[in-house]
């Protein structure tokens, strides 16, 4: 990558950073008057995380990703571990955060960010057997089905959906059938219709954002607002 690129980079992260602290700010301000006493405690946390994550963003611009490809398996490994510590009884955990100091995780997270070396990794190691289903799709696809199982017992759809979309499009790149991955496609749509459908409060999400103006004051009014 040129010079020019990495300042382009830079810049608009930068920019997104700036903009995600004046919004935070802006929202949370009143909240943080009212439980905190200052409407800038929010923002103060935001900035000190902010600043951990440019001090990561400095560490890993120089740190060789071929190491991390190295690392694939063993990083998805301890971030499926981590989100499994969500589900014991240890007291350090509501069932999607981890509580360990100032700091909360969210280990589904971490997870995301390792399943994407992971399947880059093994799909390119796999190029040549990607086009068969049995060799090429279902071992991804059960990896996808634990990894379901764990986020549905904390529970985040969402986050399942985004492992599913993630998934399904690195295996499209990679070289995948695209009627191997319509017929998952076709049969993974009505379980996540029946997902949403038996939990009343997912079910009250798609109500208010077809018509959030009705639910104003309860379940649309993140929308409204």
């Amino acid at each position: 990558m040129n010079g020019r690129s990495d300042y382009v980079t830079v810049l608009t992260t930068s920019l997104l950073l700036l903009v995600g602290l004046i919004l935070l700010y802006s929202a949370s301000a009143p909240f943080s008057l009212r439980h905190y006493g200052s409407d800038a405690h929010m923002l103060l946390r935001q900035l000190l995380a902010a600043g951990v994550g440019l001090v990561a963003l400095g560490f890993f611009a120089r740190f060789d990703y071929h190491r991390i490809a190295q690392m694939n398996e063993l990083l998805l490994v301890g971030s499926v571990g981590l989100s499994l510590l969500t589900l014991l009884p240890l007291g350090i955990s509501d069932g999607l955060w981890l509580n360990l100091g100032p700091f909360p995780l969210q280990p589904t997270e971490f997870v995301k960010l390792a399943l994407i070396f992971y399947l880059a990794t093994t799909i390119e190691r796999k190029k040549d057997r990607m086009t068969s289903f049995a060799e090429g799709v279902l071992p991804f696809l059960i990896l996808l089905g634990v990894l379901g199982a764990i986020v549905m017992c904390q529970p985040d759809l969402g986050m399942l959906i985004m492992y599913a979309t993630l998934t399904a499009a690195m295996l499209f790149v990679g070289g995948a059938k695209l009627k191997h991955l319509a017929v998952i496609g076709a049969t993974g749509v009505p379980v996540i219709a029946a997902l949403i459908w038996i939990a009343p409060y997912r079910f009250a999400r798609v109500l208010s954002f077809l018509n959030p103006g009705a639910y104003s004051t309860s379940s649309g009014y993140q929308i409204m607002q």
